[in-house]
């Protein structure tokens, strides 16, 4: 490190260079004034002469945020997520040209000492940055190309002993071009992968809200130079605001196996899924209250106490399963409309009514998980064979009908197939592994019983999710999970309107969602750890479901409905034998052979 002493060197002012010659100096010396105001050079000059007269017990990176009125906004747990030792370089967009390296390295500071950032070596001008600053110079000429080799060299060196490098890949500010108004980061120079790789350091990606003013982009389109000679102004613009630095989960360079290249792509692509991104509008719905119990647990396990013998699917610990229509059970379908409304609110979706029930109830069966102890309804499905709710009205005796369109030829494919829907757990249970796996042991006991291989059914995607966490979980399911040929028997009848994820090349884009793990890690982030994968998609995943189509339902708070396809012979065995056990699976072979499970490793 390079030591501030207590006679620090002393400073060129931030000004523009005068002429040489006296009379020269004198005749220019008003206007250059003039331009240097204009410029913003003599508010930084002022600040520079504040940080160096400040407080010296203070750490020189908080008097410079002082001077500056810069205040970091990063969210709880973030500046977390720095590993607090080893090797770590940090690499964020560039969207300011000043104030963001300022907050970066001021923030990360606070984080760890050892924290020196990759910056433009006009920041040179201050003595005061020289601790915690590596400087090349972008611009070129004369022996810049020396000078840019040792600084890299020093840049490994401090990453090999254990340190934090921050940088901007990018090497210049973010800019529009002709045609694209929104500003975006030039490409991402794979130096600092290079360095992260050859030191075997732990990379971090970042990302900076925000932008510079139009005036600055719209001189960048008249000549770069306008540009670079605005930034001054634009960091004295961006003082005295609050700054939102986003950071995101380390990324482990031994276990990313990749080129320097390929870990680019990665950064760039991780840094820009950190960006704020508004939630998708979500049409103004006046929820009614949530209907009130009706009934006394008491009547309702009297109530399914008195079904036939063949309702009791299966017992488990203090939990019954049930298959029965609705028409058996009023006042338990009452309690379970109540119930699915409670569940699908919680998650930001909902038919926005007291109670959820319509007529697909009076002609589906219902699969209902029943806590004997506690007398209370834990969870349900309900589930229609196609045959049976076809046979009079066609597709219309479907749920999925609403959303989809079916041709023909696949309802002649589907055959004897089973449509699922409106399953929820009740909230208190959500926790617990077992009421979702007991619904689907009740699933695969039905499924048996009936005779049927494959089953059908939506799973929602919550319009709480950000948009781009949505786009990732539908590119996953589009290049990983598509139901050829039945895909093409299936259109919806209002498609998601879709959205390029941050920009990225359809390569960024299938590194992204090369399997579900990795999908998890970007939605986690995307969604600052309070959303995940949906569980419900989870399980279809490992039971091999296969996506159909994709719906947005209005009705249903604007959630995103992928249709997902099962074939019992097409799920792993052991996953499959645990839901119906040994006995289902001797029958299960009888009927239709061994199972061929597609072993897919994305799950």
């Amino acid at each position: 490190m390079i030591a501030m002493n207590a006679n620090p060197i002393r400073r060129t002012p931030v000004a523009i260079a005068r002429p040489r010659s006296p009379w020269m100096r004198v005749l220019l010396d008003g206007p250059m004034r003039v331009a240097e105001r204009a410029l913003g050079l003599d508010r930084i000059e002022a600040m520079a002469s504040a940080v160096e007269q400040g407080d010296p017990s203070v750490p020189v990176m908080e008097r410079v945020l002082q001077a500056t009125g810069l205040r970091p906004k990063i969210a709880a747990g973030e500046l977390e997520r720095v590993p607090s030792k080893g090797a770590v370089v940090v690499c964020s967009n560039h969207p300011y040209g000043g104030a963001d390296g300022t907050v970066m390295l001021a923030s990360l500071l606070r984080r760890r000492p050892d924290v020196k950032l990759l910056t433009n070596g006009i920041m040179a001008q201050f003595p005061f940055l020289a601790e915690h600053c590596l400087f090349v110079d972008p611009f070129g000429g004369g022996d810049a190309a020396r000078r840019n080799a040792i600084a890299l060299r020093d840049a490994l060196a401090w990453l090999k002993a254990g340190h934090v490098l921050a940088c901007f890949p990018a090497g210049e500010v973010s800019s529009s071009q002709w045609g694209t108004w929104q500003p975006h980061d030039p490409p991402w120079s794979t130096i600092p992968a290079r360095l992260a790789l050859s030191a075997k350091a732990r990379v971090v990606p970042a990302w900076f809200d925000g932008c510079n003013r139009r005036v600055f982009h719209a001189a960048g389109l008249i000549h770069p130079r306008l540009r670079t000679a605005m930034l001054p102004n634009e960091f004295v613009a961006r003082c005295g605001r609050e700054m939102e630095f986003r950071i995101g989960r380390p990324v482990d360079v031994a276990d990313a196996s990749m080129d320097a290249e390929s870990l680019t792509r990665l950064l760039r692509g991780r840094s820009e899924l950190l960006r704020r991104n508004a939630h998708t509008t979500r049409a103004a719905q006046v929820l009614e209250p949530i209907a009130p119990s009706a009934s006394s647990g008491d009547q309702l396990a009297a109530e399914l106490a008195a079904l036939s013998s063949g309702a009791l699917l299966f017992r488990e610990a203090q939990y019954d399963v049930f298959v029965t229509r609705a028409a058996a059970i009023p006042r338990s379908m009452h309690e379970i409309g109540r119930l699915r409304e409670i569940a699908f609110r919680d998650v930001g979706e909902g038919s926005g009514k007291s109670i959820d029930l319509d007529r697909f109830d009076e002609t589906y069966m219902q699969i209902i998980v029943w806590n004997r102890e506690a007398k209370e309804i834990v969870g349900a499905y309900r589930a229609g064979v196609v045959r049976v709710v076809t046979k009079d009205i066609g597709t219309d005796g479907l749920y999925t009908s609403t959303l989809f369109n079916y041709s023909p030829s696949m309802l002649d494919a589907l055959g004897d197939a089973v449509e699922l829907g409106r399953s929820f757990v009740r909230p208190e249970y959500q926790r617990q592994p077992l009421p979702l796996a007991l619904l689907w042991k009740g699933i695969g006991r039905f499924m048996i019983a009936g005779g049927h291989r494959r089953m059908f059914g939506p799973i929602s995607i919550s319009n709480d999710y950000q948009s781009m966490s949505k786009e990732l979980i539908m590119e996953f399911l589009e290049r990983h999970r598509l139901a050829a040929p039945f895909a093409k028997l299936v259109s919806p009848r209002n498609p998601p309107t879709r959205r390029n994820i941050a920009g990225w090349t359809d390569r960024e884009r299938a590194e992204a969602v090369s399997d579900i793990t990795h999908v998890e890690r970007l939605i986690e982030e995307i969604e600052r750890g309070q959303r995940a994968v949906p569980v419900l998609l989870r399980q279809y995943l490992r039971l091999n479901a296969k996506l159909l189509a994709f719906n947005v339902d209005a009705d249903f708070g604007e959630v995103i409905d992928a249709l997902m396809l099962f074939d019992m012979m097409q799920i792993d065995e052991r996953i499959l034998g645990h839901y119906v056990g040994e006995e289902g699976m001797q029958i299960l072979r009888a009927r239709f052979g061994k199972a061929q499970p597609e072993h897919d490793q994305r799950v």
